[in-house]
C-alpha cells in the first residue's frame, strides 16, 4: 500500500474554479509565512497560528475532493462532505484566530466548546486517513489514543495512568506535541517548497534534460541503454524523491529503450524500479523524509544529506556494475551513434537544473541554511533561469499549474502528518515509545545483531503496509531508541529504519515500483520484483554497516571516510561479480562464493575486515591480473 494515491473527484463548472482556487492558495499561504510578509505589515504570526490556517485549508480541501467509499460520487460534492469541510474549517481557522489567547490569557486551558471542537478536528483527521491510506493507519493510532486515555487498564510495560478526554484534547489540539507539531510543521513550510521546486524542474523539461545527459555520458559503453536508465533515474530522483512518480516519469522513456537494445522486459523493468526507488535515498530530497529525520533529531539538513551521501553512492555504483556485466555476460553493445543524444547539447542545456541544485547543496553543506531558506534559494535561482531560454520559461500560466499541482500533492502528506501529530502527542503522553525500546534491548539481549535484524524486519513489514513516511514517523518513535540505546548513532540509526522502510518499494509481494515498471514493460510483477531485490542488494546491506561504523556516514577524519569509501566500492564491486557471476568470464560457484565474502568484508568500514577481504582477493591474484590485463586490452 505503499505510496497509495487516492482518486480524488472531478468537478466542472463554479465548484472546479473554487477547488482550484483554495488548492492554488494552500502553497501561497505557505509561501506569505516563509517569506515573513506579515511581519512587513506589523502582523506577529505565530506558528500555531499558522499551522491551523494550514489545517483549515487542508480538510476544507479533503472533504470537498475526496470520496468517502467506492460508491460515492465523484462528480459532485454530497451534503455531508460539505458539512464536515465546514467543520474542518472551522477547527483550523479556530486556532489562526484564537491561538494568542488561547496560549498566552488562558495558558492552554480548553473551554467545553474548545472541547468538542478539537475531539471533532481529530475524528475529522483520522477519517481523512481512512478515506485515502485505508484502516490500517486508523486501527494503529486509535489503539494509541486508547491506550492514552486508558492506560490505567492496561497490564505489563504498556500500563500507565492514563489521562481525561478534556487534558487529552487539549494537548492535541493545542499543543505543538501534537496535531500542529513537528511533522505538520515540516509538509506546511519545508516539503511544500520542495514539492514547488520539484514541479518547477518538471515545467522547464528536466527529466529530459536528465535523462539525455546520463544517455550521453554513458551510452556509447556496452549496455549503454541500462546504465542511461541508472544515471538518469539517480539525477531526476535527487529532486523528484517518489519512487513511483520517478519509474513512471523516468520509465516511460528508458524501458522501451532498454528493451531495444536487447535486455529483457523484465530485466528492463527491474533496473528501472530499482534505480527509481534510489532516488528516495538520495541526497538532497529524499523523498522528504530527510526534513522529518532533521527536525526530530534536531540536526541540520545539511548533516543528514551529508551522512546519507556514502550509503546512495555505493546503491547506485552497484546498480551501474550489475547492468555492466549482465551487458558483457549477454553480449549487449552500446547503444548505436544516432541514439545517443549530443553531449555538446545535453551539457548546454545542463545549467538549467545543475546551477538550482548547485545553490541548494551550497546553501545546505556549507552554509550551513535550514532546509526551507535553501530550498527558496534553489527556487529563485530556477525561477531567474528559466527566463533565459524561452522554451523552459515560467510562464504565469505555469506558475499557477506550479502553485495547483503542489497544493495538490501537499493534500495526502499533510493528512498523514496531521495524524502523526496525534500519534506521537499520544506516545509523549504515555511514554510507550521509551518502554518498547528497553522491551526490545531485553527482547535481544543486549545482542546489537539481533536487534538490528528485528529492526530491519519490522521497518520491512511496515514498509509494506504504509507509505515511507507514516512508516518512518512510527518507527522513528516505536523503535529508534532502542538502537540508540544499544549504542548506534542516533543519524545512523534513523536512516536504518528508513533504508528498511524503502525496501519495500522493490521487495515482494508489494513491491509497488516494481509495479509501475513491470506494467510499463508488460512483465511479471513478481519476478520484477524478485530481480529488483537483486540489482538492490547494497540497500538491504549497507544499513547494517553504517549502523555499526560511523564511517560511512561521514563521521571521522577525512582520510579514514575517504579509505573506508574505497574500500567499500571495491567491495561493492566484487560483491557485484559474485551476484552475477561473471568477470569478463564466467565464475564458478567456488570464486562467486570467495568474492561474496569478500565483498561483505571491505565494505564493512574496519581495517581487520578490510584486511581479510583481501586475502581471498590475493588467492585469486593470478586469474584476476590475467582477466584485469585482458579486459584492458578489450576497451569497454
Amino acid at each position: 500500500m505503499a505510496e497509495t494515491q487516492p482518486r480524488y473527484r472531478q468537478f466542472k463548472g463554479p465548484l472546479e474554479l473554487l477547488v482550484r482556487v483554495v488548492v492554488t492558495i494552500l502553497p501561497l499561504y505557505c509561501f506569505i509565512f516563509l517569506l515573513k510578509i506579515p511581519d512587513f505589515f506589523g502582523i506577529n504570526l505565530f506558528s500555531g497560528q499558522f499551522y491551523g490556517g494550514f489545517l483549515a485549508f487542508l480538510l476544507f480541501l479533503l472533504f470537498l475532493l475526496t470520496p468517502a467509499t467506492e460508491k460515492s460520487p465523484r462528480d459532485s460534492v454530497p451534503w455531508y462532505d460539505v458539512i464536515l469541510a465546514i467543520i474542518g474549517f472551522v477547527g483550523g481557522a479556530y486556532i489562526f484566530l484564537f491561538y494568542p489567547v488561547i496560549a498566552f490569557q488562558r495558558m492552554y486551558q480548553a473551554t467545553p466548546f474548545e472541547v468538542a471542537l478539537g475531539l471533532a478536528t481529530m475524528v475529522l483527521i483520522l477519517e481523512m486517513v481512512r478515506r485515502l491510506f485505508g484502516w490500517l493507519l486508523i486501527w494503529v493510532c486509535g489503539f494509541f489514543i486508547i491506550h492514552a486515555l486508558f492506560g490505567n487498564y492496561f497490564p505489563w510495560f504498556l500500563y500507565n495512568r492514563g489521562v481525561t478526554v478534556k487534558r487529552f484534547t487539549e494537548l492535541m489540539y493545542f499543543y505543538y506535541d501534537g496535531i500542529f507539531g513537528v511533522a505538520l510543521g515540516v509538509v506546511s513550510t519545508i516539503i511544500m517548497v520542495y514539492i514547488i521546486f520539484g514541479n518547477f524542474l518538471q515545467l522547464t523539461g528536466a527529466g529530459t534534460i536528465f535523462s539525455n545527459m546520463a544517455l550521453s555520458l554513458v551510452g556509447r559503453f556496452r549496455g549503454g541503454a541500462a546504465k542511461g536508465a541508472v544515471v538518469g533515474s539517480a539525477l531526476f530522483g535527487m529532486v523528484s524523491g517518489s519512487p513511483t512518480g520517478n519509474a513512471a516519469c523516468i520509465g516511460t522513456m528508458t524501458i522501451p529503450m532498454m528493451t531495444k537494445a536487447g535486455y529483457t522486459p523484465l530485466y528492463a523493468a527491474a533496473v528501472e524500479a530499482v534505480s527509481s526507488t534510489g532516488g528516495q535515498i538520495m541526497p538532497p530530497v529524499m523523498g522528504s523524509v530527510a526534513f522529518l529525520i532533521a527536525e526530530y533529531l534536531g540536526v541540520s539538513y545539511g548533516e543528514v544529506i551529508v551522512a546519507a551521501a556514502i550509503p546512495a553512492i555505493l546503491y547506485f555504483f552497484s546498480v551501474f556494475v550489475q547492468v555492466d556485466l549482465q551487458a558483457a555476460k549477454t553480449g549487449l553493445q552500446r547503444l548505436k551513434k544516432e541514439e545517443i543524444p549530443s553531449a555538446m547539447a545535453a551539457f548546454k542545456l545542463s545549467w538549467l537544473v545543475v546551477l538550482p541544485l548547485t545553490v541548494l547543496i551550497i546553501a545546505l553543506v556549507p552554509f550551513n541554511q535550514n532546509a526551507s531558506t535553501s530550498g527558496l534559494y534553489a527556487l529563485g535561482t530556477l525561477f531567474v533561469l528559466s527566463f533565459l531560454r524561452k522554451e523552459s520559461r515560467l510562464t504565469m500560466k505555469a506558475l499557477l499549474w506550479g502553485f495547483e499541482s503542489a497544493g495538490r500533492g501537499m493534500l495526502g502528506i499533510g493528512t498523514i502528518c496531521s495524524m502523526a501529530g496525534i500519534l506521537i502527542g499520544s506516545l509523549t503522553i504515555t511514554g510507550l515509545g521509551f518502554k518498547l525500546s528497553y522491551e526490545l534491548v531485553n527482547l535481544a539481549g543486549g545482542n546489537i545483531y539481533i536487534l538490528l535484524v528485528t529492526t530491519a524486519i519490522i521497518s520491512y513489514v511496515m514498509g509494506t503496509a504504509l507509505d515511507v513516511m507514516p512508516c518512518y514517523i512510527f518507527l522513528a518513535v516505536l523503535v529508534a531508541p532502542a538502537l540508540t540505546k544499544m549504542g548506534v548513532p542516533a543519524l545512523a540509526a534513523h536512516l536504518f529504519i528508513f533504508y528498511y522502510g524503502v525496501v519495500s518499494f522493490i521487495t515482494p509481494p508489494v513491491a509497488p515500483a516494481a509495479f509501475v515498471t513491470a506494467g510499463i514493460a508488460k512483465a511479471d510483477v513478481m519476478k520484477v520484483g524478485w530481480k529488483a531485490m537483486q540489482l538492490g542488494i547494497v540497500a538491504y546491506i549497507v544499513p547494517f554497516f553504517f549502523a555499526l561504523n560511523q564511517e560511512l556516514t561521514m563521521k571521522g577524519s577525512f582520510w579514514v571516510i575517504a579509505g573506508v569509501f574505497v574500500a567499500a566500492l571495491v567491495g561493492v564491486y566484487f560483491l557485484c561479480v559474485a551476484i552475477e557471476g561473471y568477470f569478463l568470464s564466467p565464475l564458478g560457484r567456488v570464486k562467486r562464493v570467495i568474492f561474496f565474502i569478500a565483498g561483505l568484508a571491505l565494505i564493512h568500514p574496519a581495517w581487520w575486515t578490510n584486511f581479510c577481504g583481501l586475502v581471498p582477493i590475493a588467492l585469486e591474484w593470478k586469474s584476476l591480473r590475467d582477466i584485469v590485463v585482458k579486459r584492458f586490452r578489450l576497451s569497454v
